[in-house]
């Protein structure tokens, strides 16, 4: 009866596990490939399309720099954010 019990204790935190991984894997993935705006601790904010997740960087394409007070600047290339400096990312 113990082995029973245990055995589905451990079955039951393995489960837990797996789901953990697969629905955070998920949600990065549906973050990639999608429009997004990403706003900084510095108070500015960049929109564009989030190509990749590469460890503690973001890379955004087609990505428009947002500042208070004055009008979207369109920027060339890739734009690499460092996570540390985002506040939050919506996804369009």
């Amino acid at each position: 009866m113990e082995f029973v019990v245990l055995s589905l204790g451990v079955l039951a935190i393995v489960g837990a596990v797996v789901w953990h991984v697969v629905d955070t894997l998920w949600a990065r993935r549906l973050m990639v490939r999608r429009q997004v705006l990403v706003q900084l601790l510095s108070g500015r904010a960049v929109r564009g399309v989030l190509w990749a997740r590469k460890g503690r960087l973001l890379v955004l394409k087609s990505a428009t720099l947002l500042e208070p007070g004055s009008d979207p600047v369109a920027m060339d290339g890739d734009v690499v954010i460092e996570r540390a400096q985002v506040d939050y990312t919506q996804v369009a």
